[in-house]
C-alpha cells in the first residue's frame, strides 16, 4: 500500500524514494514498511542510472564479465514494522535515515537490518 514519497540527495544525485506498507503474508499481524528508488525527479526520466562497474579480476574471476552495480538503488522490502500510532511522516524519515546512513561504512553496523546479522544465540554447535 502506498505511504508517501520523499525527496533525497544521495551523493551527486537528487530523487524521490517511494515508500508503501507491506505484508509478507496474508494473515501476518503487522505491516512492514518497503521502499523504491531512487526514482527521477526528472518526469522525462524514471531511473537514476549508475554506469559504475566492478571488475572482478582481481578476485580469480578473470573470464567473469564487470559486474555493474547501481549505488542509487534504494528498492527493498524491509522488517521496519509500520506503526500505526505513530505518524507516517516521522516513521518513513527515520526510514530513509535509516537507508542512507546504512550505505556509510562507518554506520553500516548500526543500520543494517536485524535479519542480517548473526548473533551468539543463533550459533549451533
Amino acid at each position: 500500500v502506498y505511504l508517501d514519497r520523499l525527496l533525497t540527495d544521495y551523493k551527486d544525485k537528487k530523487g524521490f524514494i517511494f515508500f508503501y506498507r507491506y505484508k509478507a503474508k496474508k494473515d501476518d499481524i503487522s505491516w512492514k514498511l518497503a521502499s523504491v528508488g531512487l526514482v527521477s525527479e526528472n518526469p522525462h526520466q524514471f531511473i537514476v542510472e549508475d554506469n559504475s562497474q566492478i571488475n572482478l579480476a582481481g578476485f580469480g574471476a578473470a573470464s567473469l564479465k564487470p559486474f555493474r552495480y547501481n549505488q542509487y538503488e534504494f528498492t527493498a522490502f524491509s522488517e521496519t514494522k509500520f506503526n500505526e500510532k505513530e505518524p507516517i511522516a516521522d516513521q518513513l524519515k527515520k526510514m530513509l535515515k535509516k537507508i542512507i546512513y546504512a550505505r556509510r561504512n562507518s554506520a553500516k553496523n548500526f543500520y543494517e537490518e536485524e535479519n542480517d546479522t548473526i548473533g551468539l544465540s543463533d550459533i549451533h554447535e
